[in-house]
């Protein structure tokens, strides 16, 4: 996928599909790619790209992204807007990826927290680990849990302020999931079933 053979299984598998505008986002476990839905990408003869769409086309030119960074938690991957959020482990990034492209969140004053919070958790084992992202669209927060179900004193939660890019706080509570009520609700679910 995203090139519609198979030599972007080098990517790891699918964990979210999202769509921002007429963009399909494809998060793989090591990148993030770009469908235009109903488009095609070319090139003209001096090499600027021309995006000329198609009614025939439903899935069009694919495009990887430069980041080497994606998800294999499928339940941190959350879009609010035009903006789509996630936690990459293997490179202990959590990102946020706009129409600009994908940023690393842990530049914000976290990056040393982020890659000892993965160093510790993974000792753990990678199947014992369940990161959950939720966005409260209230609050512009979007909350990271980490949940080590070998060694439950790794559990905790944090809160990144959209408007201010900041990490702004640390919780106590720790959910098995979010959800949010065609933003009019955003809750917190303990002892939910996550598979």
């Amino acid at each position: 996928f995203p090139s519609h053979d198979t030599k972007d299984d080098k990517y790891g598998r699918i964990s979210g599909l999202e769509i921002t505008g007429d963009v399909l986002n494809v998060v793989q476990s090591g990148k993030i790619s770009t469908i235009y839905l109903g488009a095609q990408l070319s090139k003209d003869a001096t090499g600027a790209e021309i995006l000329s769409y198609d009614p025939n086309t439903i899935l069009g030119s694919s495009r990887a992204l430069l980041e080497d960074i994606g998800s294999s938690h499928k339940y941190s991957i959350v879009k609010t807007g035009n903006y789509i959020y996630g936690f990459d482990i293997n490179s202990a990034i959590p990102w946020r990826k706009s129409l600009a492209g994908v940023e690393d969140l842990s530049r914000y004053k976290m990056k040393s927290y982020f890659k000892n919070k993965v160093e510790t958790i993974k000792l753990s084992g990678l199947d014992n680990i369940i990161i959950i992202g939720g966005y409260d669209s209230h609050k512009n927060i979007y909350y990271l849990t980490f949940i080590d179900l070998h060694d439950s004193t790794n559990n905790e939660t944090l809160g990144f302020h959209e408007p201010t890019n900041r990490w702004i706080s640390f919780h106590s509570f720790v959910p098995d999931l979010y959800a949010s009520i065609k933003n009019l609700m955003f809750i917190a679910f303990r002892s939910a079933t996550i598979s």
